[in-house]
């Protein structure tokens, strides 16, 4: 009986001692981290969201990553064991690569320093910087319109570009009302022309204005009294010695023709311009009234139907001549 009891505790000894052993064989490789701190190679700021991936020298498999805090700090931790290389990237910046990581039981813990990041440069040939004209320009005393921009006022005159914008009302008879007025005043490069008002809108083709300025507050200079605005039309200028030329032709609805051709020749200091314009305008009015009435004794009901037809047809020509002393005395 004695033997067989010391035979149970030594087996049990035995077999404690070897699952000790077991449990030790069992243990997990130890795992480490990586450290960092990123930063600009030209102005030293850290670079903060930089995405950094770890991967394995044998395969490039990637075993981990992250991406860097607001100070540049970089810290990667539960790497396992092995060899490794780092690379690290960033929008705007070429991507960099750090090779011979290791992970090793003797050292856990890899700190790879500052990793300082170029800018990635960009190399162009040529840049071309083009600028256009708005539509319209707010200034202090003046609203400008560039006619240039309008294309669909093309082949038309100064009032179909005035159409189109609401400082200005245009009636369907062409009457022209600035401020809800008619009472403007028209120039032409500053100065007073023969025609004022719609007519001399109608006279000027949209081919030879450079932009329309609306002036409803004139300033001193310009002698606007009882009037309730200036509209002063800018017409194109050339500076080069040239000939040129300009044809327009325009077909509506409702028997609308319209057509335009202008031609200018400069030379040193001296300028000759002339242009022509017919225009064949047809417009309809249709007006119903349906009007009922009733008095104690009796009730009336009127009923009218009004067809108005009106239309406008007119030639125009003009012709110029301008001299430029300062080109003549090179001033």
């Amino acid at each position: 009986m004695r033997k067989t009891l010391l035979f149970i505790v030594l087996a049990l000894i035995t077999n404690a001692a070897f699952g000790f052993n077991n449990i030790n064989t069992a243990l997990p490789d130890s795992k480490g981290s990586i450290k960092a701190t990123i930063l600009d190679a030209k102005t030293n700021a850290p670079i903060e969201f930089a995405s950094v991936t770890i991967h394995k020298a044998k395969d490039s498999t990637m075993v981990g990553g992250s991406a860097t805090g607001v100070g540049g700090e970089l810290f990667i931790p539960n790497v396992p064991e092995g060899d490794y290389y780092v690379k690290v990237s960033f929008i705007g910046y070429e991507k960099t690569t750090i090779s011979n990581v290791k992970i090793t039981q003797a050292k856990q813990d890899v700190s790879l320093g500052t990793i300082k990041m170029n800018p990635a440069d960009v190399k162009m040939n040529t840049v071309n910087v083009v600028g256009e004209k708005p539509t319209e320009e707010y200034k202090l005393d003046k609203r400008v319109i560039n006619v240039g921009k309008d294309n669909v006022a093309a082949g038309g005159t100064a009032l179909d570009v005035l159409q189109n914008h609401p400082s200005v009302q245009v009636d369907q008879s062409g009457n022209v009302l600035l401020r809800g007025s008619s009472n403007f005043t028209v120039l032409v490069n500053g100065r007073p022309g023969v025609l004022q008002g719609s007519d001399a809108l109608k006279q000027i083709p949209a081919s030879t204005i450079d932009n329309i300025e609306l002036i409803t507050n004139p300033s001193a200079k310009y002698d606007a009294e009882g009037a309730s605005g200036i509209i002063n039309i800018v017409t194109k200028t050339i500076v080069m010695n040239n000939t040129s030329g300009v044809v327009n032709g325009g077909v509506g609805s409702r028997d609308k023709y319209n057509g335009d051709a202008s031609i200018n020749y400069r030379l040193n200091g001296l300028g000759l311009n002339a242009s022509g314009d017919y225009r064949k305008n047809s417009n309809v009015n249709d007006q119903i009234y349906d009007r009922y009435s009733t008095t104690p004794i009796s009730s009336t009901h009127t009923n009218a139907y009004i067809r108005q037809l009106f239309g406008r047809q007119n030639f125009s020509g003009k012709g110029g001549i301008e001299y430029n002393f300062s080109h003549a005395t090179g001033l």
